[in-house]
């Protein structure tokens, strides 16, 4: 009962209005303000319409609740013509969808654009018990659905086919509509006690802002970063004295590093800085090892390049700061894990042998050890996942691409390497019994063919029963038969929900209200009754449009499930064997020559500088298929090796116009500006319509506003 107390908490602190064109998940949730009882169970389902239809029909229809209580309708993926009329009322259409339209200068299909349907869907959220009884009424026929009957990730069909049914989480906005809401994270405590927070932005600053769920109600949102306005990222962790710590990179006098707050015996303590090198330190970790010392791992710059570097909180006193890689080239994004037995786990991906690897070590009785390479082919593998089980085996999951990534690429080069973000897909891999091994059926391969390819930052977790769960990112495109190497107009990013069940992934559960841009932070824990939670930032963008509407925070609790049917079959992890040919053979010696030639003049010494003044990301309405802004500054600093940078994504359509994104790609150049190594620009695309050209705008300072182009 404790668990639907919570549920309600959390639907109440929800109720807000954001007035855009089409409506979000947000705003539909706030035109629906409901009380959940703490008596009933809360199942919310997916309903998806059309699913057979061979041409665009409508699906107008309504919903009905027998021994039970319909708490709210929602759109699953809104669409203008697409509108929920009333409590429990809809009027949606199949529509056709758009095909890409190739350009003279892109390779002609050897078929013609296939056709295809875009289905509309509901989310429902119903109070009842295994009594209850929801009848759905649609133009094109009825059916009943017992919702409390389904389990997390079963699909029922009804209609023939047309419609098909699955129990997904029940979601519930956290954030509040005056703050732009992002990198969530998310703690359970032992008994119970649930915290999120995340950065908050406002007026060109932000703050970490935090809730807890406590007493059969959520706490007000608070904020913890004191007077620190320029806030990265934040993570949480606790310690074994029952102390709950907040994590976070600020920039204070001109460099990010990482600070901290502490919750213990009820009240916050002053905030401490964790680092203090000249250089930017980001991306913090946080985990708690089978002592009860709290484990914090993180990304330096030191010297002009990055590694990764931990320290750990003994219950008085955080130790020195130690050095953990040892590549003189970038290291990355850290994750660390902790086993039952004292081990602790740090994996990072490096660019050592000019491409990103994965690598792990442990510590152990005081000392680290290496772990034989995770992934080291040509590869780019990067962005690792670490999470250790109820057998103490150390799971990992990383994120795919192509060989010689951002090598030689851009527009119209025939001979390049691997693009941006010209594909990507998930690994699984196991240590256990002193090697790594793998799950029996891959993770790619047993997804649904239509969530294969474009699955982003794998995140694990391992719940005390012995599940293991996967959450993904998976892209859905707004026109879906753009080819890759075609600017990718717009797309949403997805959250999806597995776990490894014996030899087989479940199918993935939809996430609701997820959609957003491709790099979006999240948190995940497990409740004492063995529910996973989640937390995470969604841009509530439409379905049409695929542009950024409002950032915000929800918090989702999914269906308990029982332990796995058994032990997870594992094999030995063969290493692939990849041939590639050299791009740029010389590429070495030609940085070397260019870095060393200079100029003597009037005293002065001029040096030449390479860099890049028109780099698209995420943000741009045509530059999905550059990947995420992050992934942009990784191509300076490794791939290309540029001496600076300048994201310039357009002003309009959901780019720097809306002053939170602005905001976000200012703040980046902050986060990556290396000094004496690599200086990120301000600006972006001003995108004015032909025949006047777009024009990059460069700015020498941080803080401005675009030019927005008049109608």
């Amino acid at each position: 009962m404790a668990g639907t107390r919570l549920l309600g908490a959390c639907m109440v602190a929800g109720l807000v209005w954001i007035g855009v064109r089409a409506l979000t998940p947000a705003a539909q949730r706030a035109r629906q303000p409901v009380r959940i009882s703490s008596r009933g169970a809360v199942a919310c389902l997916l309903v998806r319409f059309g699913l057979t239809d061979l041409q665009p029909r409508a699906w107008d229809g309504r919903v009905r609740v027998e021994a039970g209580r319909l708490l709210a309708l929602h759109n699953w993926r809104p669409r203008p013509e697409d509108q929920i009329t009333g409590p429990d009322s809809w009027k949606m259409d199949t529509t056709r969808g758009e095909n890409f339209r190739r350009r003279a200068w892109e390779e002609e299909p050897s078929a013609g654009p296939r056709p295809y349907l875009l289905v509309p869907g509901i989310v429902v959220d119903v109070e009842g018990t295994t009594g209850t009884r929801l009848h759905v009424e649609t133009v094109n026929g009825n059916f009943v659905v017992e919702p409390f009957s389904l389990s997390l990730g079963e699909i029922r069909s009804y209609l023939g086919g047309a419609v098909e049914v699955q129990r997904v989480p029940y979601s519930e906005l956290l954030s509040t509509k005056e703050y732009q809401d992002d990198y969530a994270t998310l703690l359970v405590e032992p008994a119970g006690t649930v915290w999120v927070a995340w950065v908050a932005y406002a007026n060109w600053k932000n703050e970490v802002r935090v809730r807890r769920f406590s007493g059969g109600q959520w706490s007000e949102p608070e904020t913890i970063s004191g007077d620190q306005r320029d806030i990265f990222l934040v993570k949480a962790g606790r310690d074994g004295q029952g102390g709950v710590w907040f994590v976070w990179s600020a920039q204070v006098g001109g460099n990010f590093d990482l600070y901290a707050r502490r919750y213990f015996n009820g009240r916050w303590t002053d905030i401490q800085r964790l680092t203090t090198a000249p250089q930017p330190d980001v991306f913090p970790v946080l985990a708690t090892d089978a002592r009860g010392h709290l484990w914090l791992v993180w990304q330096g710059f030191r010297d002009g390049s990055s590694d990764i570097f931990a320290r750990r909180f003994d219950g008085q006193s955080w130790s020195p700061e130690e050095k953990v890689s040892s590549s003189a080239a970038n290291d990355w994004e850290p994750a660390v894990a902790a086993d039952s037995k004292g081990r602790v786990y740090v994996g990072w991906d490096t660019y050592d042998k000019g491409n990103y690897d994965v690598l792990v070590r442990k510590w152990e009785a005081g000392s680290w050890s290496d772990l034989p390479p995770l992934a080291d082919t040509p590869k780019f593998e990067a962005r690792v996942s670490l999470a250790c089980d109820r057998q103490d085996r150390l799971w990992a999951a990383w994120n795919e691409s192509g060989t010689q990534w951002g090598k030689d690429t851009g527009f119209l080069l025939y001979r390049q390497g691997t693009r941006l973000y010209q594909s990507r897909w998930m690994a699984v891999a196991v240590w256990s019994g002193g090697s790594w091994q793998e799950p029996v059926a891959g993770i790619e391969q047993s997804l649904p063919s239509e969530l294969q390819g474009y699955n982003d930052l794998p995140v694990l977790h391992a719940d005390p029963l012995g599940n293991v769960w996967l959450i993904f990112r998976h892209r859905h495109p707004r026109i879906w038969d753009t080819p890759s190497a075609a600017p990718m107009h717009r797309a949403a990013w997805n959250l999806y929900v597995t776990r490894y069940e014996g030899d087989r992934w479940t199918r993935p559960v939809p996430v609701p209200f997820s959609q957003g841009r491709t790099d979006m932070r999240i948190g995940v824990g497990t409740l004492p009754s063995s529910e996973l939670v989640l937390a995470w930032p969604t841009d509530n963008r439409d379905f049409e449009q695929f542009l950024f509407q409002h950032a915000d925070v929800y918090f989702g609790r999914l269906p308990q499930v029982g332990p796995p049917s058994g032990e997870p079959r594992l094999r030995p992890r063969q290493p692939e064997e990849i041939a590639t040919f050299p791009i740029h053979p010389n590429e070495a010696q030609d940085l070397a020559r260019i870095r060393g030639y200079g100029i003597e003049s009037a005293g002065k010494r001029y040096r030449i500088f390479r860099g890049d003044t028109h780099r698209h990301t995420e943000f741009s309405h045509d530059g999905n298929n550059d990947g995420s802004l992050i992934d942009a500054y990784r191509y300076a600093l490794d791939a290309a090796q540029l001496d600076f940078l300048m994201v310039s994504d357009h002003n309009n359509l959901g780019g720097p116009d809306v002053d939170y994104v602005n905001w976000v790609l200012q703040q980046m150049a902050d986060v990556f500006r290396v000094d004496g190594r690599f200086l990120p620009l301000f600006g972006y695309e001003r995108s004015v319509p032909y025949p006047n050209g777009h024009r990059n705008v460069v700015f020498a300072r941080r803080g401005n506003p675009t030019l927005p182009i008049p109608p």
